[in-house]
């Protein structure tokens, strides 16, 4: 009885691998995740794992650390963003034909 349950599961996986060849977009076939639905859905039924463990590893101060460097960072890019979206909009608006381009952040680059 296991073998023919076995057997039963084997067919129903050859059945979906050919269903989703036969009907898949042919553009996407080279695309990493799109191949097959395997890869996804590995990394679905990993992501409550690393969660688990991820809580784990969060007790320690050296992530806490790299998670709080990482924040500034983060902070520092959205500050260059902003400064650059209101530079362009002072830019953009007619008032009394100033140049409003002091503002801009420096370029990264």
């Amino acid at each position: 009885q296991l073998m023919e349950t076995i057997t039963t599961v084997q067919e129903r996986l050859d059945m979906f691998n050919v269903f989703i060849e036969d009907h898949g977009d042919p553009r996407t076939a080279q695309w990493p995740l799109m191949a097959t639905p395997w890869p996804t859905l590995a990394l679905a039924a990993l992501y409550p794992v690393g969660i688990y463990f991820g809580m784990y590893l969060m007790n320690g101060t050296y992530l806490k650390k790299c998670c709080f460097y990482y924040l500034l960072y983060y902070l520092k890019i959205e500050h260059i963003v902003t400064c650059e979206d209101i530079a362009l909009l002072l830019d953009k608006l007619p008032l009394q034909n100033k140049s409003y381009s002091d503002l801009r952040c420096s370029v990264i680059c």
